[in-house]
């Protein structure tokens, strides 16, 4: 309820007030130090601080995946889709095989209007995940990025037929 929201937000702010104590060279070295104050700050909505330290943590621990797809999401948030590809494409590049990277890689492509490569990743996210709403409704928009219809109509309907929340955008394109 409304009061574990309360307390979780104290929790947050304590924790945020413990971080201030701690100075900003000691964090920016330590790649624990700056994934927890780059967890907090997403969580308390300071973003630009949040992106500083994802930044900072890719650079010391470059493998971790996870963390640079927190990092490409707040930079899609933020307007910055080259930044959120710069960020994604080492380990796409590389071939790691999850959906979930390979779904966002395809929308950051589709951000930067990339829609060959849009299409590409997107189509291997499906391939390991088909099911997922928002997988379809992104094939879709890549295809019709490059002016392509064959399939679309499926992606779309596929999408729609999965979940009401999740195909909001599908059930519009297919309107």
């Amino acid at each position: 309820g409304l009061g574990e929201s309360e307390k979780a937000r104290e929790v947050l702010q304590a924790a945020a007030e413990s971080l201030s104590q701690i100075d900003d060279e000691e964090i920016l070295a330590q790649p624990g130090l700056l994934r927890v104050a780059a967890l907090i700050s997403l969580q308390l909505g300071v973003a630009d601080r949040a992106d500083f330290y994802l930044d900072r943590y890719i650079e010391l621990v470059p493998q971790e995946v996870r963390i640079r797809m927190i990092s490409a999401r707040l930079k899609l948030q933020l307007g910055d889709a080259k930044g959120a590809a710069r960020v994604l494409e080492p380990p796409y590049k590389s071939g790691v095989q999850d959906a979930a990277l390979l779904s966002l890689m395809g929308e950051v492509y589709l951000a930067t209007e990339q829609f060959d490569e849009a299409q590409a990743a997107l189509e291997k996210a499906a391939l390991l995940q088909p099911d997922l709403p928002q997988l379809n409704t992104r094939l879709a928009l890549s295809k019709l990025g490059e002016g392509e219809s064959e399939g679309v109509w499926e992606n779309l309907s596929a999408a729609h037929s999965k979940s009401e929340g999740a195909s909001a955008t599908a059930g519009i394109v297919m309107a």
